[in-house]
């Protein structure tokens, strides 16, 4: 029962959306002139939206915060690191919710927030951004291996693109014309080529997000999808 209620809801918030969006914001004058009735409310349906949103947000952290307590309390593997996250947590709200508005106040919430999310935090970024660096130069290895022909027009590309955007590119051009620099071929191969394959990845990706969102609205997915 409570799943059929939530296909409903979900069934009509987006129906609402979706006629909100299709229908004019006034009819013809041979349709009576009539203003669309969802586009008046829709204001105040947008702030319910930001508010269920907003109220939503908890839910994840909330839920995270329970199951560490559980974790501490039943003494399970790894209940050490779920006090220092209860620690991290209880800190990192008191110093966002207490801390000056001047970044470089000397208050003791304000030094203690900075060193959370600009010290700790940037720097565990920057670290795990790091990390990726050397399994991205892994798959780039893989990629450029010559055993197709399409891998092998891949390493051309990357090859002439890395040596136009590099002092080693502006060496050649000194005895290249302009019209084989390869600075201007790396350019050409950037705007041209390479935005047709970006438009085309981003225009498959709109689609698969669209057949989601279907499949969302009309609740055609499986039970424990």
């Amino acid at each position: 029962m409570k799943k059929n209620i939530a296909k409903v809801i979900a069934f009509l918030a987006g129906l609402y959306f979706l006629l909100e969006f299709m229908l004019p914001a006034k009819a013809p004058a041979w349709l009576g002139g009539f203003e669309n009735p969802f586009t008046s409310c829709f204001s105040t349906v947008n702030n319910f939206l930001l508010v269920l949103g907003a109220m939503a947000a908890y839910l994840g952290p909330i839920n995270l915060t329970r199951g560490e307590v559980k974790q501490i309390i039943h003494r399970r593997k790894g209940w050490i690191e779920s006090i220092v996250y209860l620690v991290a947590l209880i800190i990192g709200i008191a110093a966002t919710a207490y801390r000056a508005d001047d970044p470089n106040s000397p208050d003791v919430m304000t030094v203690t927030y900075n060193a959370i999310f600009y010290g700790v935090g940037l720097s565990f970024y920057i670290t795990s951004m790091g990390l990726v660096s050397f399994y991205l130069v892994s798959a780039a290895h893989r990629a450029f291996l010559l055993n197709s022909l399409e891998s092998g027009l891949m390493m051309i590309a990357a090859s002439i693109v890395m040596l136009g955007l590099t002092p080693a590119g502006d060496m050649l051009n000194q005895y290249l014309p302009n019209w084989f620099q390869v600075g201007s071929i790396a350019q050409w191969i950037m705007s041209c080529p390479n935005t047709a394959v970006q438009k085309a990845v981003l225009f498959g990706a709109c689609g698969g997000a669209f057949v989601a969102a279907m499949r969302n609205w009309l609740s055609l997915g499986k039970s424990g999808e």
